[in-house]
């Protein structure tokens, strides 16, 4: 058995790890390495120390090996490291988290890096991080505008602006998980997808509810005549999307992201 075949031995004790391991192996590494060996891209003594699945929001998956592998690591060095100095593939198994670049975020991925006789894993499923986040940031645009209404007194533009903020808050969720609405500009896929979601019990309840009763208010909002128009939303509901999008932003954070100071 060569070196780049074994892939039982992930931590032992640990069956779910290996189970993950084995089935990754099986599906993207071990048909990626045999390729490149039929094709002569792998001569004799190759020596796999990382490996990478990447999942991109379409189209096949990619396969990295060694220095292909894309990432940024945090390492808990056991020698002292100097800025500059060169990291070697004996330190690798001291990465304590991996996260892929921000070019790649829209990415999910699966890593392994070798740790001395098994192997680290390191791994994010969701889809397009990078685009929810911007539709979350554009989200909280929106809120601050639904905010900026209320304190004026101005109704329909609260409800207006807080209806605009959930939607993009359900969409950013649909981003993350493949949702056929997510190239879609139609309110009513998104509504449709986002309710389909939350009876999987998948998103906060509450939080669809609302983002409900704001679509069925929009319309007097925005083309109403004074007596039809619906009041401006209390704080509870302005709050509530305002975690929600607290709540994105942490789903979407990379695992290699520093605690902010102050």
């Amino acid at each position: 058995m060569t070196d780049h075949e074994v892939g039982a031995d992930v931590t032992e004790g640990q069956a779910f790890a290996n189970q993950a391991f084995t089935s990754m192996w099986d599906m993207y590494f071990k048909p990626e390495i045999e390729r490149r060996e039929a094709a002569g891209e792998i001569k004799d003594g190759f020596h796999l120390y990382m490996a990478q699945a990447l999942f991109p929001p379409e189209g096949e998956a990619r396969i990295l090996l060694n220095e292909e592998v894309e990432g940024v690591a945090l390492m808990r060095a056991p020698r002292v490291v100097e800025k500059g100095d060169p990291v070697f593939v004996a330190d690798m198994q001291h990465v304590e988290r991996f996260d892929l670049p921000d070019e790649l975020l829209d990415n999910g991925y699966f890593t392994v890096i070798r740790a001395g006789a098994g192997w680290n894993m390191y791994f994010n499923f969701l889809s397009g991080r990078a685009k929810a986040k911007d539709v979350l940031e554009l989200a909280a645009e929106f809120l601050e505008a639904a905010r900026h209404s209320c304190r004026l007194g101005n109704a329909g533009p609260s409800v207006d602006n807080l209806y605009s903020a959930a939607e993009l808050v359900s969409k950013a969720e649909l981003i993350l998980h493949r949702s056929r609405a997510v190239k879609s500009k139609k309110h009513s896929l998104i509504a449709s997808e986002i309710n389909a979601w939350a009876k999987l019990g998948n998103i906060d309840a509450a939080f669809v509810a609302l983002f409900n009763k704001l679509a069925q208010q929009r319309p007097n909002a925005r083309y109403g005549d004074k007596p039809h128009r619906p009041a401006a939303p209390d704080e509870d509901s302005l709050d509530l999307v305002a975690a929600m999008i607290d709540r994105g932003m942490a789903n979407i954070a990379k695992a290699t992201a520093l605690p902010k100071e102050g």
